[in-house]
């Protein structure tokens, strides 16, 4: 048997051997709770797994549920952005946006290249829309590089994607920064949340220029796991997103 305060420490491990039989929720003051047994289940710093969405917390639950002998919470990702919402990203919300707002320095989308011309070609016109998007609608324009060294965006540039960044709540912003680290863009990332484009649209964008090489040189393409890894991932954050 599990004591209830072993749950955090297990949870720090990773990968640990399934110690409850049974997983379900309750309701107490209008939030849901996921019990393992009779263990209530507490994020690897012991916050409460609690959310007033049930179908939120159902998706965290059947996670829980569909692990064999050994749990291994790399495989549970709604499990582990709940986990970061709820540890990292809630009580330290001014720094989570400050430090979101920098990588608007290295955002895939604004380092595009100067030569072979059909390839600039083709970034114009597939990141312009998007750049061009983010630009008027909330009053973010990202300086383009066209080089390895990156220029700093101004101050009024970053300004207006805090206060962007201010509207999303602490989920939003954990599934932001995930899709940051699995795209390379926060643009791309906020475009995805803002349902302005598609998993499949933003995937071909940030392989654009590895298809172009590859229908150019007519060498097999080795990124179709990878493209499916991240469409995975993408599906899971977008649940999050309609369930929360």
């Amino acid at each position: 048997m599990i004591k209830q305060e072993n749950i955090g420490f297990l949870l720090k491990r990773n990968s640990f051997n399934r110690f409850y039989e049974n997983v379900s929720i309750k309701n107490y003051q209008n939030n849901f709770l996921i019990f393992l047994d009779e263990n209530q289940l507490l994020s690897p710093k012991n916050n409460i797994i609690s959310y007033p969405s049930l179908d939120l917390i159902k998706l965290i639950a059947n996670e829980w549920d569909k692990q064999k002998e050994t749990v291994n919470i790399n495989n549970m990702l709604a499990s582990k952005l709940f986990f970061t919402a709820l540890d990292k990203v809630r009580p330290n919300l001014s720094k989570a946006i400050d430090d979101l707002s920098s990588f608007i320095d290295f955002d895939l989308l604004c380092y595009q290249v100067q030569s072979p011309c059909d390839l600039k070609k083709l970034q114009d016109k597939n990141f312009s829309p998007i750049i061009s998007w983010i630009s008027t609608e909330y009053e973010v324009t990202p300086n383009i590089n066209n080089g390895i060294i990156s220029h700093s965006n101004n101050r009024e540039v970053k300004s207006n994607l805090r206060e962007l960044l201010r509207s999303f709540d602490f989920i939003e912003l954990t599934l932001l920064e995930f899709l940051i680290n699995l795209l390379g863009s926060i643009i791309l990332g906020i475009a995805f949340l803002k349902g302005r484009l598609s998993d499949l649209e933003i995937i071909s964008l940030i392989y654009l220029e590895e298809d172009w090489k590859t229908r150019l040189s007519g060498d097999k393409d080795y990124t179709s796991d990878a493209k499916k890894n991240i469409k995975f991932d993408m599906e899971v954050v977008q649940k999050i997103l309609n369930l929360k």
